[in-house]
């Protein structure tokens, strides 16, 4: 086993064990939540990332700090108006998954969707953007993958050429 194999498999521990002796506990999955928050805002500092840096500078530091962690990270653009980016995916090798067995999709969500990654979006969003569960190993997939969307955009439809963006 190489060396950044054990540090993972360290770090993923860690994580997974300090969560299920935390949920068990009053406030447990916030106390949990409020700790990744302080640790991944701690670490994009470190990074020297933006606050407010937009679409771009999640993807660029989100997907470098994960990398750097040693997971497997990507996403894309799906979405603009104009210059603005108004839809992206993100998706991650899901440090959780060895817990699929002990915890349901709704805990996970809380963990995932409504923890670290609504952590990410505030930090380099702010608010005003949702995000949805599209893979997981929940759901049988190998990673987690999410749509982060601009709240009050649809995709574009076409009208003589021009775009059109569709409130919701």
């Amino acid at each position: 086993m190489k060396s950044i194999d054990i540090i993972k498999s360290g770090m993923f521990y860690w994580m997974q064990e300090s969560y299920m002796a935390l949920r068990k506990h009053k406030n447990g999955i916030k106390q949990w939540q409020e700790l990744m928050d302080k640790g991944l805002c701690a670490g994009y500092e470190k990074q020297c990332a933006k606050r407010g840096s937009g679409a771009k500078g999640f993807l660029k530091h989100v997907i470098a700090r994960d990398r750097l962690l040693g997971l497997e990270a990507g996403g894309g653009i799906m979405a603009r108006k104009g210059k603005q980016i108004t839809k992206f995916s993100y998706w991650i090798e899901c440090p959780f998954a060895v817990l699929k067995d002990r915890i349901g999709v709704e805990e996970y969500e809380e963990i995932s969707t409504k923890g670290y990654l609504a952590t990410k979006i505030r930090y380099f969003l702010g608010d005003g953007w949702v995000a949805s569960v599209v893979k997981s190993p929940w759901l049988g997939d190998k990673r987690t993958e999410w749509v982060v969307e601009k709240i009050g955009y649809s995709k574009p439809t076409k009208d003589s050429g021009h775009e059109l963006w569709v409130c919701i």
